[in-house]
Protein backbone atom coordinates (compact mmCIF):
# COMPACT_ATOMS: atom_id res chain seq x y z
CA UNK A 1 0.00 0.00 0.00
CA UNK A 2 1.39 3.39 -0.94
CA UNK A 3 1.72 6.32 1.44
CA UNK A 4 -1.02 8.16 -0.44
CA UNK A 5 -3.44 5.28 0.04
CA UNK A 6 -2.57 5.07 3.73
CA UNK A 7 -3.22 8.79 4.08
CA UNK A 8 -6.51 8.48 2.16
CA UNK A 9 -7.50 5.63 4.45
CA UNK A 10 -6.63 7.67 7.51
CA UNK A 11 -8.53 10.63 6.09
CA UNK A 12 -11.62 8.49 5.52
CA UNK A 13 -11.35 7.20 9.08
CA UNK A 14 -11.23 10.74 10.45
CA UNK A 15 -14.15 11.76 8.23
CA UNK A 16 -16.20 8.85 9.56
CA UNK A 17 -15.42 9.85 13.14
CA UNK A 18 -16.41 13.45 12.45
CA UNK A 19 -19.67 12.36 10.79
CA UNK A 20 -20.48 10.16 13.79
CA UNK A 21 -19.74 13.02 16.19
CA UNK A 22 -21.89 15.45 14.22
CA UNK A 23 -24.74 12.94 14.02
CA UNK A 24 -24.57 12.37 17.77
CA UNK A 25 -24.43 16.08 18.63
CA UNK A 26 -26.58 17.67 15.96
CA UNK A 27 -29.67 19.67 16.94
CA UNK A 28 -31.84 16.80 15.69
CA UNK A 29 -30.13 14.39 18.06
CA UNK A 30 -30.46 16.90 20.89
CA UNK A 31 -34.23 16.83 20.36
CA UNK A 32 -34.54 13.05 20.54
CA UNK A 33 -37.52 11.68 22.39
CA UNK A 34 -35.36 9.31 24.45
CA UNK A 35 -32.94 11.94 25.70
CA UNK A 36 -32.82 15.49 26.98
CA UNK A 37 -34.50 18.15 24.89
CA UNK A 38 -33.36 21.73 24.50
CA UNK A 39 -35.35 24.80 23.59
CA UNK A 40 -34.57 26.80 20.47
CA UNK A 41 -33.24 29.56 22.75
CA UNK A 42 -30.78 27.14 24.37
CA UNK A 43 -29.73 25.75 20.99
CA UNK A 44 -29.22 29.24 19.57
CA UNK A 45 -27.21 30.27 22.62
CA UNK A 46 -25.01 27.20 22.18
CA UNK A 47 -24.52 27.91 18.47
CA UNK A 48 -23.58 31.52 19.22
CA UNK A 49 -21.15 30.46 21.94
CA UNK A 50 -19.48 27.92 19.61
CA UNK A 51 -19.30 30.50 16.83
CA UNK A 52 -17.66 32.93 19.23
CA UNK A 53 -15.04 30.32 20.07
CA UNK A 54 -14.27 29.82 16.36
CA UNK A 55 -13.85 33.50 15.49
CA UNK A 56 -10.33 33.89 16.99
CA UNK A 57 -9.25 30.77 15.10
CA UNK A 58 -10.51 32.20 11.83
CA UNK A 59 -8.71 35.48 12.52
CA UNK A 60 -5.45 33.75 13.33
CA UNK A 61 -5.69 31.53 10.27
CA UNK A 62 -6.30 34.53 8.02
CA UNK A 63 -3.31 36.36 9.51
CA UNK A 64 -1.02 33.37 9.00
CA UNK A 65 -2.22 32.93 5.43
CA UNK A 66 -1.65 36.63 4.70
CA UNK A 67 1.89 36.38 6.10
CA UNK A 68 2.67 33.35 3.93
CA UNK A 69 1.39 35.09 0.81
CA UNK A 70 3.35 38.26 1.62
CA UNK A 71 6.57 36.29 2.17
CA UNK A 72 6.14 34.50 -1.17
CA UNK A 73 5.47 37.76 -3.01
CA UNK A 74 8.54 39.39 -1.41
CA UNK A 75 10.67 36.29 -1.92
CA UNK A 76 11.43 35.86 1.78
CA UNK A 77 12.24 32.46 3.25
CA UNK A 78 10.36 30.92 6.13
CA UNK A 79 12.28 29.79 9.20
CA UNK A 80 13.47 26.24 8.81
Amino acid sequence: MSAALANDSELESVRAEVRAFIDAHSPKSLKRKDGPTYSETELNATRNWLSGKAQPIYGGSNEIQSNIIAKRILGLLDHQ
